[in-house]
């Protein structure tokens, strides 16, 4: 077809109106204007023409060209096409000389010949459906409309279906995530250590399972937190499936984070600890760190002990528990487990409402810890788990500042480690066991308490000096000094046998070097738990020795003060000459038994007496590969780098106190001595960690006004 053909097919367009009235079935109206019916468009046998003129439809034929106003020209086409079966084909451009249609579209429709069997079944429908009468058919059907339906609907139905199945795959990930974690936490983090994997009563004398000796010298029972499994590990299956997912979520929390709480969770945090409205980070001892991870597992383990009590599988301690028996120990022995974790995250926490929330759980343990309802001799019926507990009791009051109550606590604790896990002696006066305050007992009350030799037990030996300690440190720094001086020389008759014990048991390194100056213990995989808890009675007595230096100071002093940091004023002006000689025997007696455990611990070779400190703050593989014994080392390690560095700057004090050029030197040295051990890693987040740091900056300011003042002299 030539161009002037096509310009031809739309010289008859008029203009109209636009309008949605004018659609394909309207008649003719007024100015002339002609509009095709569809009869008309069906008559053309030759072609016709369409123009896509924004919402127009121009539609030209051998007739004449029609303007069709539709609210969907391109749909209107596509109508066009599926009733009469049109085939598509380009139309050259129209006329230069016509611009209406310029830069528009133009289609060329076209009818294939009529088939010899009869018109098409599909144009008769479309001819004789509609409206009915006047010769005017609609311009759509009903098909029309079906099938797009249809096309939505089945493309909501795929949506549909794809999105349930990506949201179950979703979900079931998650599901087999959580509880992979959770298998993960249950069988391999939480799982029982080889020290706990068998009957661990200490006075059965034997050697139980693939760690006897650890069994022995009990350092499975404080090194490892039992999460209800017992000797199985893990958690307690009688608790049922939401209170050990509870406990579960408890230690990662602990051990991974938990994140950082809005503001409705710091209220709800105020309100499990007991807070006033101050900052949840703050503790007592003034050092702020995020305890939002001991926040959430806090509120873990309330949920689990909440889920626990209405077990009827589970018996915790009740008023009516000392004269109502207990058909399983197990359980009981579960509830006690989640009341020690749930009081030793709130003691971790260190806020007044979390210590005072951690002091009552631990008031329940030890009334489960004697009650009689525990038949069979359960492993928590031994007055050693008894002494354990008041123990903590004691300290928990004394930092609440009850310092009475404390003192009960203590001596408590004392009598019940003096039996040394002897179950058959039925414990101490059971019949007051439930005193839960005392007025502060005299000096001789005091002192009857304390025994004339150590308990068999190595764990009762353990509780026996730390409640010593917690009583040479209270007294002390209550200004009693007759009491603290009292028992602190009992307690250091008491230990002065633990150095040749240690000698007794560790070989020494000087049959393998004898370049050494001085022979250091070895320590070996066998003898590595009574090592250790010979180490740990060695520094005990350096704790001690260095409060025993403090008191004999401040019972010299014409104005006694407390021994604490500032026990040594810079106004005194009368002191005793044999009381600061005998403060600086003890405190370097103290510094050098602390350097040895730190030394023994390390590995490293002990330093030459004109050399600083070789520090390193690793433990050696014996310990650091242990699981049993790596966290109780570590503590111990820890303390006795803070005891050494402590005891040498109250020494480089005393040397200061004196005046003299030689005495001077010789402070310089403890204050260069002080601030190395000190010194080393710390982590921000360790509220110890935050101690060390503040004790380092108080060494290290002594270190360099001491040398400042002898590099102006």
């Amino acid at each position: 077809m030539s161009d002037d053909e096509a310009s031809s097919l739309t010289r008859g367009v008029k203009p109209i109106a636009s309008s949605p009235e004018h659609m394909v079935n309207n008649q003719s109206q007024g100015g002339g204007v002609k509009y095709a019916s569809m009869k008309e468009v069906k008559s053309s046998q030759v072609f016709c023409s369409v123009h896509l003129i924004q919402d127009k439809l121009l539609i030209g034929t051998d007739a004449g060209a029609t303007e069709i106003i539709c609210l969907d020209a391109a749909a209107t086409l596509r109508r066009f096409i599926l009733i009469f079966q049109f085939q598509l084909k380009p139309l050259s451009e129209p006329a230069e000389g016509n611009s209406n249609f310029h830069h528009f579209p133009t289609i060329v429709i076209t009818r294939p010949t009529t088939n010899a069997s009869g018109p098409d079944p599909r144009a008769e429908e479309a001819s004789t459906s509609g409206g009915g009468g006047g010769g005017d058919e609609p311009f759509y059907t009903a098909d029309n409309y079906i099938k797009p339906t249809l096309h939505v609907l089945s493309t909501f139905r795929k949506l549909l279906v794809y999105t349930s199945a990506a949201s179950i795959s979703i979900a079931l990930l998650v599901f087999l995530g959580f509880e992979g974690t959770h298998l993960y936490v249950e069988n391999v983090l939480i799982a029982p250590t080889a020290g706990l994997s068998s009957n661990d009563d200490d006075d059965d004398g034997g050697e139980a399972g693939e760690r006897g000796e650890d069994a022995i010298w009990g350092w499975a029972v404080e090194s490892q937190e039992s999460w209800t499994g017992g000797k199985r590990g893990g958690t307690d299956p009688a608790l049922g499936y939401r209170a050990r997912h509870l406990i579960r979520a408890a230690w990662m929390a602990q051990n991974w984070g938990a994140g950082v709480g809005g503001p409705l969770q710091q209220r709800r945090d105020q309100q499990l600890l007991g807070g006033g409205g101050g900052s949840s980070n703050a503790k007592s001892d003034g050092s702020t760190f995020n305890v939002t991870s001991y926040m959430a597992s806090a509120q873990f383990l309330s949920q689990a002990i909440a889920l626990a009590q209405q077990n009827p599988r589970i018996s915790f301690p009740t008023s009516s528990s000392s004269s109502s028996g207990s058909a399983n120990d197990q359980l009981s022995d579960s509830a006690l487990d989640l009341l020690a974790l749930h009081s030793r995250v709130l003691e971790r926490i260190g806020t007044p409402g979390s210590i005072t929330a951690a002091r009552d759980d631990l008031l329940q343990i030890w009334d489960l810890a004697l009650s009689k309802s525990l038949a069979n001799h359960s492993r928590h019926r031994r007055p050693i788990d008894a002494a354990r507990a008041a123990l903590k009791i004691g300290d928990l009051s004394y930092r609440l500042q009850d310092g009475e109550v404390a003192v009960g606590w203590w001596q408590k604790a004392i009598d019940y480690a003096t039996l040394g896990g002897d179950s058959s002696s039925g414990g101490v006066n059971d019949s007051h066991h439930h005193q839960r305050t005392t007025s502060t007992p005299q000096l001789d009350s005091t002192l009857q308490h304390v025994p004339s030799t150590l308990p068999p037990s190595p764990l009762a030996q353990r509780t026996l000096v730390s409640a010593l300690v917690s009583l040479s440190t209270y007294y002390a720094a209550t200004q009693q000094l007759p009491q603290a001086e009292s028992i602190q020389r009992s307690a250091l008759r008491l230990l002065s046998h633990a150095s040749s014990s240690f000698n007794s048991r560790v070989p020494s390194s000087s049959d393998l070097s004898s370049s050494s100056k001085e022979a250091q213990p070895l320590v070996t995989r066998d003898n590595a738990p009574a090592a250790l808890h010979s180490l740990f009675l060695q520094h005990r007595a350096s704790v001690l020795s260095v409060h025993h230096a403090q008191v004999l100071y401040a019972a010299s002093t014409s104005a006694p003060a407390p021994p604490k940091r500032s026990w040594m004023s810079s106004k005194t002006t009368s002191t005793s000459s044999d009381g600061v000689a005998s403060a600086q025997i003890q405190l370097h007696s103290a510094a050098t038994a602390a350097e040895k455990v730190a030394h023994t611990l390390t590995g490293a070779p002990k330093p030459y007496a004109d050399a600083p400190s070789a520090l390193t703050h690793k433990l050696t593989s014996v310990y650091a590969g242990d699981k049993v014994l790596s966290r109780p080392a570590a503590s111990l390690l820890r303390d006795a780098r803070r005891t050494a560095a402590e005891a040498w700057n109250l020494s480089g004090m005393l040397y200061q106190l004196e005046g003299r050029k030689e005495d001077l030197g010789l402070a310089l040295e403890c204050f260069e001595r002080a601030v190395h051990w000190s010194g080393g890693q710390t982590s921000a987040a360790d509220p110890e960690s935050q101690v060390i740091q503040r004790e380092w900056a108080t060494y290290w300011k002594n270190y360099t006004s001491l040398k400042e003042k002898l590099s102006k002299a």
